[in-house]
C-alpha cells in the first residue's frame, strides 16, 4: 500500500484531539488524493482533463503516431503513449518525445534510447545537459569511452575540463587523444552545435510539452474535486 497511507493513519490516532483532522471531509479529500481523484470525477470532467490520439495506420502491429497525456480515469494512472512515433509523458517507441522517453531515438526531460537528446540522456550515443553513452557522450557533463562536452569523462576524453586514459583540455595534453581527436572533432563539432541550434530547441518543446500538461491536469483535477465536494 501507499506508504503516504501511514501518516494518515497516525494523524487519525493522534492523542491531542488539536492534531487529528477536525472534518471527515478533509480525511475523505486526502483519502482520495491518494487513491486517484480522477476515479471520483464525472467521465466528462475526465475526459477534459486527459488526452489520447492513436493512429489508426500501423506498422508491425504499433500506431504510427500515439499521443498521451493526462491521467486513465478508469485507473488512476498516467496515460502510457506506445508507438512508432510516441509522445506524452511516458512515451515507449521507436521515436519518442516526452517527459520520460524510451526509444530508439529518445528525446526529451529524461531520455533512454540507442539515440538519446534529451536534458539527461543515457544511450548508445548520447547528447545532453547530462549525457551518459556507452560508445558517444557529448554535453556539458559527458560520460562515454569518447566523451566530448564542457566536462568531459572517458577514455578518449575532450573538453574544458577533462579526464581519461587519453584527455585534451585546457590543461592537459595527450598526443593519442591529440591524433584520435584532431582529423575528425573540428569538423564533427561544428556540424554537432549547428544540428543542435536547429533541433534541441524542437526536441526540448516536445519533451517539455508533455510534461507541462501533466502538471496542468493535475491542478485542474484537484480544482475539480474540491468544486464536487
Amino acid at each position: 500500500m501507499d506508504v503516504r497511507l501511514d501518516e494518515l493513519v497516525l494523524r487519525t490516532l493522534e492523542k491531542e484531539p488539536g492534531r487529528r483532522f477536525q472534518q471527515a471531509s478533509e480525511l475523505r479529500y486526502q483519502v482520495a488524493t491518494l487513491a486517484g481523484v480522477t476515479t471520483t470525477l464525472s467521465p466528462e470532467v475526465s475526459r477534459k482533463l486527459s488526452f489520447e490520439y492513436r493512429s489508426k495506420t500501423t506498422l508491425f502491429g504499433w500506431p504510427l503516431l500515439h499521443i498521451a497525456t493526462g491521467v486513465d480515469p478508469a485507473t488512476g494512472r498516467k496515460r502510457g503513449a506506445k508507438g512508432i512515433i510516441a509522445v506524452g509523458t511516458a512515451p515507449r517507441g521507436v521515436i519518442a518525445f516526452g517527459d520520460v522517453a524510451v526509444g530508439v531515438i529518445a528525446c526529451g526531460i529524461f531520455g533512454y534510447g540507442l539515440i538519446s537528446v534529451s536534458v539527461v540522456g543515457i544511450g548508445v550515443v548520447a547528447c545532453g545537459s547530462v549525457a551518459i553513452g556507452v560508445l558517444l557522450a557529448m554535453g556539458g557533463v559527458a560520460v562515454a569511452p569518447i566523451a566530448l562536452g564542457g566536462a568531459a569523462f572517458g577514455y578518449f576524453a575532450n573538453g574544458a575540463v577533462a579526464w581519461g586514459i587519453h584527455a585534451l583540455s585546457l590543461q592537459l595534453y595527450d598526443p593519442v587523444a591529440d591524433a584520435f581527436f584532431k582529423p575528425h572533432t573540428a569538423r564533427f563539432m561544428d556540424w554537432v552545435i549547428k544540428g543542435s541550434l536547429i533541433c534541441m530547441p524542437v526536441f526540448l518543446v516536445l519533451g517539455f510539452i508533455p510534461a507541462w500538461m501533466a502538471r496542468l491536469a493535475e491542478r485542474r483535477r484537484r480544482r475539480h474535486f474540491r468544486r464536487e465536494h
